[in-house]
């Protein structure tokens, strides 16, 4: 009976350092779990973060092409409405002798075509800068890439000013 009694006794001490070692042994699988879903809860939140933002980010590009679309003419192979305002602006600035030479465009990106042309003109300085000045105003948008300012003789006190300029247009076929 003794030994009976130490054979269960011995069982049962096995038996409850087994059930410990496995409520341990869950324990800690558990709190790896809640580790890892941690981990995944983060990694939720950064990604829905980006997710806004990126929604936030298309946003303002839309934004941003509809406003440039408004501003750049569509289907036009040369710019002759804008070459109608830079002259009527030029003459509203006292800038006489307007003349253009229109150039090849050229394939910006997509369906955006750069149109580079020179407008000669002749005119103080301080008429120029107006000029320039009303020029940043227009709707379309127009680059100024250069600026040539000859100082002539026969026509002072003006000087004969070439500027290099570009308009931008989109094009769905070239």
């Amino acid at each position: 009976m003794k030994k009976t009694r130490l054979v269960f006794a011995l069982t049962l001490v096995i038996l409850l350092a087994l059930v410990a070692t496995l409520f341990l042994m869950q324990t800690r699988l558990v709190s790896r779990l809640n580790n890892k879903l941690a981990d995944i809860r983060s990694m939720i939140q950064q990604r829905e973060q980006m997710q806004s933002n990126t929604d936030k980010f298309i946003g303002e590009l839309e934004e941003k092409e509809r406003f440039f679309s408004q501003k750049v003419s569509r289907q036009e192979k040369e710019p002759l409405e804008l070459i109608r305002q830079l002259t009527l602006l030029a003459q509203q600035h006292g800038l006489k002798s307007i003349e253009f030479a229109i150039q090849k465009r050229q394939k910006e990106e997509g369906d955006i075509y750069r149109l580079p042309f020179v407008m000669n003109l002749e005119g103080e300085f301080r008429q120029l800068v107006l000029f320039l000045e009303a020029i940043s105003n227009l709707e379309m948008p127009v680059s100024v890439d250069g600026i040539n300012i000859e100082r002539k003789e026969e026509i002072l006190p003006r000087q004969k000013i070439s500027l290099q300029l570009a308009a931008y247009t989109l094009l769905s076929s070239p």
